[in-house]
This record gives structure tokens, sequence and C-alpha cells, in this order.
């Protein structure tokens, strides 16, 4: 899960506070994620509820109590978990806080809450619940970043949700629908997760026929709008299909492609699709 980081302290990230200077609160709380770090998740636990005991009005509180959720649900503790991330969602902490890094802008507490419950009534199978955060992740409290690669995965990681959030509700075809978009490699983000819960799905919901029938419409109706880029519709979904899937890192297709027709680089991607490809080769 793309959310399951520690956060740390911001200052040290840029100050470097050494080991020989005396015990500060900073330096406390890189320890004790370091030690999450090492897989020390219990010692990691107790010390950052020493800290918040220790520290309870310190600017670090609600990176603290966010990496404490977070160990908690790392220990399998769900129930505790669930209340420490719930406390977490009704608090005042400010989301656009700096992260403290390159890899994040923003310590975004409340949306990476709202990924762990989702996460975790999803876990228990308690799907309305599971929707309801979700929803905030999504909407009521987005991810922020500036790159495009990771405001991809973000939106695979969030269709990956919604998909499992349908389909344990009984909508089959509507959790299929949400994934479809995402199914073709873009070059800007692993869509493993979407092609694991397409080759879950699929199965479960078409038979081999069914499959095999919808994606021989699909190839037959292709337009490529140009010489890199275009979407296939299958399912009444349109998916967009970009000279990249081709190079996908797990599953490239080998044969040059160059010089062939886009229907004839189609059928070829679709035969070396990890989801598509068991209805070619069958």
């Amino acid at each position: 899960m793309r959310n399951l980081v520690l956060l740390v302290a911001i200052f040290s990230v840029f100050t470097g506070i050494a080991q020989s200077t005396p015990r500060t609160p900073e330096s406390w709380f890189d320890d004790l994620t370091d030690l999450y770090y090492d897989g020390d998740y219990w010692p990691a636990l107790l010390g950052f509820e020493r800290f918040l005991a220790a520290h309870p009005y310190s600017e670090l509180r609600p990176r603290a109590m966010y990496n404490r959720a977070s160990l908690l649900r790392e220990l399998g503790k769900s129930e505790e978990a669930i209340i420490a991330f719930k406390e977490i969602m009704k608090s005042d902490f400010d989301e656009l806080e700096p992260y403290g890094g390159i890899m994040e802008q923003y310590a975004l507490f409340k949306n990476r809450s709202a990924a762990h419950l989702a996460e975790l009534y999803l876990e228990a199978r308690q799907y309305d619940k599971a929707e309801t955060y979700v929803y905030l992740y999504d909407k009521v409290y987005p991810y922020k970043h500036f790159c495009g690669n990771e405001l991809t995965a973000s939106a695979i990681y969030k269709a990956s949700l919604y998909a499992r959030v349908y389909f344990g509700q009984g909508k089959s075809e509507k959790a299929i629908k949400t994934l479809l978009p995402h199914v073709f490699y873009n070059g800007l983000a692993d869509n493993g997760q979407i092609t694991e819960l397409l080759g879950e799905y699929l199965p479960k919901t078409y038979d081999r026929d069914q499959m095999i029938a919808a994606l021989e419409e699909a190839i037959g109706n292709f337009r490529p709008k140009n010489k890199e880029f275009g979407y296939l519709k299958l399912y009444g979904v349109k998916i967009p299909v970009q000279s990249y899937a081709f190079y996908d890192w797990q599953y490239p297709v080998t044969e040059d492609v160059e010089n062939l027709s886009w229907n004839a680089k189609l059928s070829m991607l679709l035969e070396n699709h990890p989801v598509f490809g068991r209805y070619f080769n069958l």
C-alpha cells in the first residue's frame, strides 16, 4: 500500500542533528523512526507512545500520532489502529504541513489516515464503511503532489480502492469499469495492482467466450488518435493505449513493433498482456 509510510521529523531532514548532541525531541523522534525501518515495530510503538506523553504540545505531535497509528496497523492491532486513525481524522492538523523531503510535498495526515481506514475496513469486509473513507481520501482530503508520476500512482491506487469496495458490494461490473482505464502501462507509474485485481474479477464476471467476443469487437473498433496514442473501447469504457504500453518493464513486447500497423501492434499487446493474454493463448 502506497500510504504505509512513517512521517519523519521535518527539522532533522534539513539539519541532520548529530548523535553527539543532547537528545532533543527531534532526535528522539528520528531514533524511533529508525527503529521502524529496522523492523523493530514494538519498541517503535512504545517509544512513540512515550514521546506523546512526554511532549503533548510538540510540533511533532501530529506526526507521532500518525506514526503510532501506522505501527498499530503494522502490528495487526486493527481495532486500535482504527481508533487512532479516526482521532487524526477529527483533528485540526494541517494537511499542507511540509513533509520534509523531496519525495513528498505535504504531510497529508488525513489523506493518509483515510487510506488506512479504507484498507482496514476492506480487510474487515465492511464495504460501506470502506467506501466512506475512500470518498474522504479521494474528494475531501485529496492527495497533492507536484509530480505527474506520483499523481498517476495515486490515481491507480484510488481506482483499486474503489474497485475493491464495489466488488465487495457485489457490483463486479462497476469494479471492472473502474479499473479498465488503468489496465495498460502508461510510462508514469506501476499498474500491477490494477492487473492483479482485473485478473481476479474478470473471470468471476465474464466467461471466456464473452471476453473473447468483447476483445475482438474492441480490436475491430479501435481507432488510433496518432502514432503514439489511441483508445480501446471495452465494455463501454474508453481505455487509453499509449506506445509506452509496449515497453512495460514487467511484460514488455519483445517483437519489433515500430513498423507495424496499430491493429497489428494492438493484437500483439493484448496477447502479451497479463490480463488479456490468457484469452488468446488458451
